[in-house]
């Protein structure tokens, strides 16, 4: 199915959403997208060694337009799902956000997001596909062995972090996301790697002690 853009464009929406969500609870929540080479390197080491931070991954997943009136969907790729599942094991929480639109009108509407919590993945799975209803915004179709990835509300986001994201050295959790966006690199997923040039890497959202 076609889609009109992409999970970039989708992330300069969902992000500030998320941002507004955490700073109620944390005041100091910083968005990067890592680099090994910039948030990575020995300067920003040097600038945050007695840092520790809480760390959660968000993949923003675009709509796809089908012959359906007032429908999209939607699907969470198996890189994804992996990253996830690997995430918690280290102690980073991983979050899906999907926009339901068919309008670039619309895409600033809060509404029309749907948050996923990604922290349940226990074994590996395929695609998680699902067909959403815009308006009123719902989940209508999602395959029955995909019963771990639950849709939540922006207000979840805050137990999510209490509950999966533990408190990690600066090196320490640089190191882990280094490791973990090697799951979406090149060779690890065949074309979904190629296709983003290095591999489709999550917004990170560093919640600071």
């Amino acid at each position: 199915m076609p889609s009109f853009f992409s999970e970039r464009t989708a992330e300069y929406s969902l992000v500030p959403a998320v941002l507004r969500a955490l700073v109620k609870e944390f005041p100091s929540v910083a968005p990067i997208y890592f680099w090994r080479t910039r948030e990575g390197n020995s300067v920003s080491q040097a600038l945050n060694l007695h840092k520790r931070v809480r760390i959660m991954a968000m993949f923003a997943r675009r709509p796809k337009i089908g012959k359906l009136e007032n429908f999209v969907s939607g699907k969470i790729n198996e890189s994804v799902l992996n990253y996830a599942k690997h995430a918690r094991e280290y102690g980073i929480a991983t979050i899906g956000g999907f926009i339901a639109i068919d309008s670039f009108l619309d895409i600033n509407n809060e509404n029309r997001y749907i948050w996923f919590n990604l922290c349940n993945i226990s074994e590996s799975i395929y695609d998680y596909e699902f067909l959403c209803k815009i308006n009123p915004c719902e989940i209508i179709t999602e395959e029955d062995n995909f019963r771990k990835i639950k849709a939540i509300n922006i207000e979840a986001l805050i137990p999510i972090v209490n509950k999966y994201c533990k408190p990690l050295e600066w090196h320490h959790g640089m190191e882990i996301v280094y490791k973990l966006n090697q799951l979406t690199s090149p060779g690890s997923h065949g074309f979904f790697g190629r296709l983003w040039g290095g591999g489709y890497k999550p917004v990170l959202f560093l919640i600071f002690d």
